[in-house]
């Protein structure tokens, strides 16, 4: 009953803009995970951290349990994941390649 009425009011209060875009990504990070082979794991571990930071950073508390069984109960949420995976992979992709270019350049920095 708790459940039911959570998942109401998930639905009834709209998330800021861009949230749910990031939760999608979250569940995207979530199906990949189950199947992923070890060596992944720790790539989508530091994903899923990004996308939970920036989503905690907008709506700190939220119940990640209610909003993503309500995005994976949704008819479409197969196509959706599927469609969102290549979106948050590119940002995931852009992120880590920043890091290695400030990582590179604080490097050089140190070795004057």
């Amino acid at each position: 009953m708790w459940m039911a009425l959570a998942l109401i009011q998930a639905a009834a209060t709209p998330l800021p803009a861009g949230v749910e875009e990031d939760l999608w990504c979250i569940a995207v990070i979530s199906t990949a995970a189950a199947s992923a082979p070890a060596d992944q794991q720790p790539g989508l571990v530091g994903g899923m951290m990004y996308y939970m930071g920036r989503v905690d950073r907008v709506v700190p508390g939220i119940d990640y349990a209610v909003e993503l069984r309500r995005l994976l109960d949704a008819k479409d949420a197969d196509a959706t994941i599927s469609a969102a995976a290549k979106r948050c992979g590119t940002k995931l992709q852009d992120v880590g390649g920043s890091m290695q270019r400030w990582g590179k350049a604080l490097q050089q920095k140190d070795g004057k």
